[in-house]
């Protein structure tokens, strides 16, 4: 009678337990599928979204704690993970520069707006308290319509258009080197391993370390360089206006291989041991980083604008005048999603990843989206990521 109870009670036990485990499965199923719906396609569940009601947003910048956006009439507003506004500032003029977001500030350049498209305008580089967005220090830079900023081991270069570069102290705004490229830049400087490769319209790209200023090398191109990549093992990608693609020893400069597309250039992201990279001849290209080989290609209804990885493996891409986004598999280039926003909105600034969310910009509104719930993942900043009171605005 006591084996049979025993044995009563384990089955019991058994069933209870199981019980509890298909309950326990049925609580997880909505997560296990929610990145992947019966056709393959990857769920992106939209989080908030911001309205940008006093002007039309140009740029955006993320840190882990905060998101930034830029107006063309020269306000910024801090927003936290979940949307809210933290604070807004109008610095006038416009934002002549993209938002750089280091340990101790947010920094940009303002230019004054002219009613003549071809004059030039002088620039002021802010630093900006990121906690109150009140202005910490500004240094007034050449003319230029155009800047680019990058912040490295407590200093913040900033490259103008004109070719002026300068390196200040980011906590005082002190120069630390200023050098002449004796040339315009004609695309976006990169950044790596402590040096600036700067693109100019002398075709050629100049190597300067970002300690010291110094020039250490100049690398001659055939054509007009207008996007720039490195690669893991540290050779250069250099896209150029007639549609080429070369990848060449940084030290050197000797050509490992070239690839041909059939349109400028616009961008080269690596990722991994390969090369997103995008061309006015509306097609996107991913090849290997080795040898230039396609992995992939494919076409967009318009000239693509915007293009980003996003999470592991997968890459958010937009043509201009495309109302949404496409997230693509970035293993074979199959589409896995996709973003539609409203009538006439588009996307007017390359998707981020930040906290665990995807934040798009477009011509109404800053959107956040999610594949794994809307909970954002807080990280702490870290340099380089790369006062007067503020006027409030409703941005």
């Amino acid at each position: 009678m006591k084996f049979t109870m025993s044995r009563k009670k384990f089955s019991f036990s058994l069933i209870a337990h199981f019980l509890f485990l298909l309950f326990y499965l049925a609580l997880q199923l909505p997560a296990l599928y929610a990145q992947a719906d019966p056709s393959g396609e990857i769920d992106l569940t939209k989080c908030w979204t911001y309205p940008m009601n006093d002007g039309a947003g140009t740029k955006l910048v993320a840190d882990g704690i905060r998101i930034y956006v830029g107006t063309a009439d020269g306000k910024v507003a801090a927003l936290s993970l979940d949307g809210t506004r933290i604070w807004s500032s109008d610095f006038g003029g416009e934002i002549s520069s993209d938002l750089l977001a280091l340990d101790n500030g947010l920094y940009l350049v303002t230019s004054s707006v002219s009613s003549d498209p071809l004059r030039l305008a002088g620039g002021v580089l802010r630093s900006v308290s990121k906690e109150t967005g009140i202005t910490n220090w500004t240094v007034k830079l050449p003319e230029a319509r155009e800047h680019f900023l990058q912040g490295y081991r407590g200093k913040v270069v900033a490259m103008s258009q004109t070719g002026i570069i300068q390196a200040f102290n980011s906590h005082d705004g002190s120069t630390l080197w200023k050098r002449d490229a004796a040339a315009s830049l004609s695309s976006r400087p990169l950044f790596s391993d402590g040096a600036l490769i700067v693109p100019t319209d002398d075709k050629e790209l100049l190597v300067l370390s970002i300690s010291t200023g110094e020039i250490e090398s100049k690398i001659g191109l055939p054509f007009r360089p207008t996007a720039l990549g490195r690669t893991a093992d540290g050779d250069l990608i250099a896209g150029d206006e007639r549609g080429n693609i070369s990848s060449r020893a940084s030290g050197t400069g000797r050509t490992h291989w070239k690839f041909k597309s059939g349109g400028e250039i616009s961008s080269i992201s690596s990722i991994g041991t390969n090369l997103l990279t995008t061309s006015h001849d509306n097609f996107v290209y991913f090849l290997a980083s080795k040898n230039g080989g396609v992995i992939w290609k494919k076409r967009l209804p318009g000239r693509v604008s915007h293009s980003s990885e996003v999470f592991d493996g997968f890459a958010l891409i937009s043509a201009a005048e495309q109302n949404g986004a496409v997230l693509t598999e970035l293993a074979n280039g199959k589409v896995s999603g996709q973003i539609v926003f409203s009538d006439e909105e588009t996307l007017v600034y390359h998707p981020l990843a930040t906290a665990g969310m995807i934040v798009l910009l477009t011509t109404k509104a800053v959107h956040a989206y999610s594949v794994n719930g809307c909970t954002p993942k807080i990280k702490a900043v870290h340099e380089g990521v790369p006062a007067p009171q503020s006027k409030e605005s409703n941005i």
